[in-house]
């Protein structure tokens, strides 16, 4: 079959060429929109489902909300982990699939299971939803605005009603998160010393503002043969139109207007959140793609977009497009492995034409890189795969093999044309019968070379779960490539030789003399090496036996470390603190930050945004940093900026870069490279474990950014009510509990219309009724008989403490301790931290350590690897005992694989110490 190909190429070699040229241009133009990214789609099928509860303390959230629904969602179809975190109001259920489920499915999944509790949940609670279609990694841009003169509150209004919906309508965009600013409202604030001189109820006052504005609609009617709509226009354009709305009447029978008892007016709606951008306060807006999105091409639609929009903004308005962008690290991963691809290309191109001497030769070896790379590519993009590092990276490490099978068959045709050149004319074949033939002699070891480089390869096909959604787009864009460069050596480089070196041998009669000198160099020590075979045997035994005792001295790693060219800065203050004073603090790091010369800017995040499933609470940060391009050494810059922000107090502060802090928060849902979890039932006794863990951590050298899941006990003003007296006033526990809520929280009544805007309306007492113990006792509520009463009268009013924050996984409570180890030896790191912790830590009672991380990845992926290997280097056996029908020939063959790792090994063990997954491909 293959001889039919060959000869069958060289017959119809015109065809064949403009067949490959219809190849490459049609691969060109197919997969000129292919879709780039960083990196393969790493992400397990995730569902996050949020749930919320205004007002509702973390332990009643957790027990009422949060495990109704893992409880429900725990042992579903494809399910490996829930987890769950409930603050203050809110509830937060992450369902991670095997990696093998579809996410529409894991959708459905999901939303089969929340049908099944609907009934189940509490009414303070809303309806549970889905996050949108994306994931971590799918955050690929952070963009910002500041104003020198206008204010926050505007800005936020134009960004909420204006670029957010601008942005959400663009193809590709699955979510717009929005932090910082000041999100406004308008707001009715009873007086209550009013309220209880005129003698009127809260009640009174929220029916008065729910009928302060709306529009109804009569119908229609028929008018002089024409058909009219009735409408009646009642909505409030402002807020003196709210004011003039009726609530009741005096004794004196005059109207009492909102405006003679309550406070109306435009405020800013409690803050769940802040930003700034280089230490000024700002907004910032998180945007994530749709899985399959192209991330260079959304990138800059999204740029043109927020530049086009700033242009309707007042003047003193900032956009900042480059505070975070995933595409400026696939473009520079991209480049890098493009200009090895170059560099690769000219080396090939200089030795190809050193050795044959040749120019026709030289052409037709060289082509056969870039005819492989380009059905390699289209073959990536059949199979729905994205050009990114790994998928350029496997096509780079197989540059070197793409013109082997190339130039063994033109230096084989270009060997022969010159033998038989030298015969007598009569005795001299045709020229394409000795294209043919030399082509046809060599295809055997050609084909079976290539399916070695294939079954070597195959052990990456087999990864699963992360490490294969990184690994395997490599091992399969190498495979493609290979097999294309052997497809090409077969077709288009017979039919090649047969159009281009018919007239060339004239000029190379004699053998190049490079070869020839390297052969006369070589022969001597061959020679020296066949007499003293025995030492020489003897001598790489040593060797080998040397460097396998310098195995156990390897460090391993599951990645290796990038440079990314930013950072990800993770810090927190003490739970409980205020969003103020956490604010003031973070503005104070980023300064500090700013302050190093390689630090371009700074985006701070502090809190969570309205409807976002992150619950970071108002101690929590994240800054995402610009480092100056090409000019510092990224780990100098960690542990220089880690030595300025050490003199801080009240914070602790963790540094990582963004992809990597997204891979890690993937495996583990914390932000370092390993994280110790602690399960049991007891939230004191979890917090106790996981001092001990942090304890040990502090006592490494090379473990930074330790950090507890500080799951604190909080101060909360509490009100007790009395049941005795409540029944006395004629007042359910229920009714009572509404009437606090509207006094404190506040209850939106209605909404006010000022296009494209809409503005909740709130009505809550102000801010000096419900700032202290004392003024809350003070704040009369209506009774059933229309009466007012003091809440002091009615309830114990007190400080008390409880939990700011609640985790929880697979249905049990825990506690994380996230840190970094630094070295890069993971897997020996947490071996000791292990060992350490069975020896100094009391786990009984039903308590459970968990050691998660990079590092399990990388054990199950060198698992994987080894036992797949063995099972490939069974299949070569079997291919070169095929071949050369001698068990002895092909063992000796397979005894020089030995000999190959040496040299990886000691570079290994010499340079930085630690074998990564990617290194141990680099053996393969």
């Amino acid at each position: 079959m293959l001889d039919y190909l060959i000869q069958k190429s060289i017959q119809e070699r015109l065809a064949v060429i403009v067949l490959t040229i219809i190849l490459v241009v049609g691969g060109f133009y197919l997969t000129r929109d292919m879709a780039v990214d960083v990196i393969p789609d790493v992400s397990a099928p995730v569902v996050t489902v949020i749930t919320e509860a205004p007002g509702m303390p973390p332990e009643e959230v957790e027990q009422l909300i949060s495990y109704i629904i893992e409880s429900s969602l725990v042992g579903s179809e494809g399910v490996r982990r829930v987890q769950s975190r409930s603050i203050l109001g809110f509830s937060s259920v992450q369902v991670e699939f095997e990696w093998n489920v579809e996410v529409q499915h894991a959708r459905q999944i999901t939303t089969e299971r929340l049908q099944g509790i609907a009934g189940q949940l509490p009414s303070q609670a809303r309806a549970p939803f889905m996050a949108p279609v994306t994931s971590i990694m799918g955050e690929i841009m952070l963009a910002g605005f500041t104003a020198s003169e206008t204010s926050l509150m505007d800005i936020r209004t134009e960004v909420d009603y204006v670029v957010r919906r601008e942005l959400l309508s663009m193809p590709g965009i699955a979510a717009v998160s929005v932090y910082g600013g000041e999100k406004q409202e308008f707001v009715i604030e009873p007086d209550p010393i009013r309220l209880e001189q005129l003698r009127i109820g809260m009640d009174t006052v929220l029916e008065a503002a729910k009928n302060s504005t709306g529009n109804i609609s009569g119908g229609f009617t028929n008018y002089s043969g024409r058909e009219l709509t009735i409408r009646g226009f009642g909505r409030a354009a402002d807020i003196d139109q709210i004011g003039q709305s009726f609530v009741a009447r005096d004794q004196n029978g005059y109207p009492i207007l909102i405006r003679d008892i309550a406070n109306v007016e435009a405020k800013a709606a409690p803050p769940i959140g802040a930003a700034s951008i280089n230490a000024q306060p700002g907004i910032i807006l998180v945007i994530s793609k749709e899985p399959a999105a192209n991330t260079l091409n959304l990138t800059r639609d999204i740029e043109n977009r927020l530049n086009e929009l700033v242009s309707a903004m007042p003047d003193d308005v900032t956009v900042y497009t480059e505070l975070f962008q995933q595409a400026q690290f696939i473009e520079v991963a991209i480049d890098n492995v493009l200009n090895a691809l170059f560099i690769s290309g000219v080396l090939v191109i200089f030795i190809l034409f050193v050795f044959l001497v040749n120019w026709r030769a030289t052409l037709i070896s060289l082509v056969a890189l870039p005819v492989s790379v380009i059905i390699s590519v289209l073959v990536l993009w059949m199979a729905g795969m994205t050009f990114n590092t790994m998928t350029l990276g496997g096509i780079a490490i197989a540059i070197g093999v793409l013109v082997d099978d190339a130039i063994v068959f033109v230096e084989n045709v270009f060997r022969r044309l010159r033998e038989n050149r030298k015969l007598p004319v009569s005795e001299q074949a045709p020229f394409l019968t000795i294209i043919s033939r030399a082509s046809i002699q060599i295809k055997n070891p050609i084909v079976l070379a290539n399916f070695t480089i294939v079954v070597v390869f195959l052990p990456l096909l087999f990864l699963s779960g992360l490490e294969g959604s990184i690994l395997m787009p490599l091992g399969v864009a190498y495979v493609t490539t290979i097999i294309a460069s052997l497809l090409v050596a077969l077709t288009l480089t017979p039919a090649m030789s047969a159009w281009l070196l018919k007239n060339s041998t004239a000029e190379n009669e004699k053998e190049n003399w490079l070869p020839l000198k390297l052969k006369e160099l070589y022969q001597p020590v061959l020679i020296t090496c066949f007499r003293f075979r025995n030492a020489v045997l003897a001598g790489v035994a040593i060797l080998f036996i040397f460097t396998l005792l310098l195995v156990p001295g390897i460090g391993r790693s599951f990645l290796p470390e990038f440079n990314e060219g930013a950072l990800n800065v993770g810090m927190a203050t003490m739970p409980g603190t205020s969003l103020e004073e956490s604010n003031e603090l973070g503005s104070m790091l980023e300064s500090v930050l700013l302050e190093h010369p390689a630090v371009v800017s700074t985006a701070r995040r502090v809190g969570r945004a309205e409807m976002d499933e992150h619950t970071m609470g108002s101690h929590g940060h994240e800054i995402e940093i610009l480092l100056e391009q090409g000019s510092f050494n990224i780990h100098q810059i960690i542990d220089e900026l880690r030595e300025l922000v050490s003199v801080l107090p009240g914070m602790n502060v963790s540094f990582d870069q963004p992809i990597t802090h997204r891979i890690d928060h993937m495996l583990t849902g914390v932000r370092t490279n390993l994280a110790v979890k602690v399960f049991g039932p007891d939230r004191t006794r979890l917090q106790s474990i996981s001092h001990d863990i942090e304890r040990i951590m502090h006592a490494q050298d090379n473990i930074e950014d330790i950090l507890t899941d500080e799951q604190l006990d909080v101060a909360q003003i509490q009100i007790l009510p009395d049941r005795e007296m409540l029944a006395l006033h004629g007042i359910s526990i229920g009714r009572f509990s509404e009437l606090v809520e509207l006094a404190f929280r506040g209850v939106v009544v209605n909404q006010i219309y000022r296009d494209p805007a809409v503005f909740d309306l709130v009505v809550r007492y102000p801010e000096e009724y419900r700032s202290s113990p004392d003024a809350i006792r003070r704040t009369a509520i209506e009774m059933a008989d229309g009466n007012l009463v003091r809440i002091g009268d009615l309830a114990e009013v007190r400080i008390s403490f409880a939990p700011n924050v609640i985790s929880r996984e697979n249905a049990s409570r825990m506690i994380v301790t996230q840190a970094n180890i630094t070295g890069g030896d993971l897997s020996g790191t947490v071996d000791y931290l292990r060992q350490l912790a069975n020896e100094e830590i009391d786990l009984s009672g039903g308590y459970i350590l968990s050691f998660e991380g990079q590092f399990e990845q990388e054990r199950r992926a060198t698992q994987t690897i080894l036992l797949v290997s063995i099972l490939s280097l069974i299949l070569i056996y079997l291919a070169l005992h095929a071949v050369f029908r001698s068990a002895g020939q092909a063992i000796l063959i397979l005894l020089n694989l030995p000999l190959a790792l040496v040299g990886g090994l000691l570079v290994v063990r010499f340079g930085s110490g630690i074998l990564s997954i990617a290194g141990l491909i680099g053996f393969i």
